[in-house]
């Protein structure tokens, strides 16, 4: 039977996700992936705060670290390679890198600075979930941070306020 695999895109991030990652995969997601980002990859998927992890700059490198990270765990159980391999945004590089067509550690500088320049981009270097949210907020209305379409509705709005102005708070 042939199989394919999809990666997630940022809005999936939690605090709280991975603890069993990092015990398992410390080569992936220990000492080596904290120079890379500059930061405790542990202690911002584990401890947050969350206005921290949904930052575009800390949320993009962390689903990214995770997914792979978790990814090479389930490859070694399959029986056969997936027929292929696809992410939502941000996903495309777990994709990229779970084919072999990256490395992880470049492909985790990569995406770090993807997520910086993104956050730059979109807020002028002041990227949060809470201009997302007021942006968005006219647009769909108010949708709770518990909604299941909250990562959605933030990742659908971030596009299109790109070349508006960021609203002050």
């Amino acid at each position: 039977m042939s199989f394919g695999v999809l990666f997630p895109g940022q809005g999936s991030q939690f605090v709280g996700m991975g603890p069993d990652l990092f015990e398992v995969r410390p080569d992936l997601l220990g000492e080596r992936s904290d120079q890379i980002l500059g930061c405790s990859l542990r202690e911002m998927c584990l401890e947050g705060p969350e206005e921290a992890l949904t930052r575009t700059e800390h949320a993009q490198p962390a689903l990214f670290a995770l997914s792979y990270a978790l990814w090479d765990i389930l490859a070694e159980t399959l029986p056969s390679q997936p027929a292929g391999a696809a992410g939502h945004s941000l996903g495309e590089y777990t994709a990229l890198t779970a084919s072999g067509a990256l490395g992880y550690e470049a492909a985790l500088g990569v995406v770090a600075r993807r997520g910086k320049a993104m956050a730059t981009a979109l807020w002028g270097g002041t990227p949060s979930s809470a201009l997302q949210e007021r942006a968005a907020a006219p647009i769909f209305g108010t949708v709770p941070r518990t909604s299941p379409v909250a990562g959605l509705v933030t990742s659908m709005v971030a596009p299109l306020s790109a070349s508006a102005q960021a609203p002050s708070i």
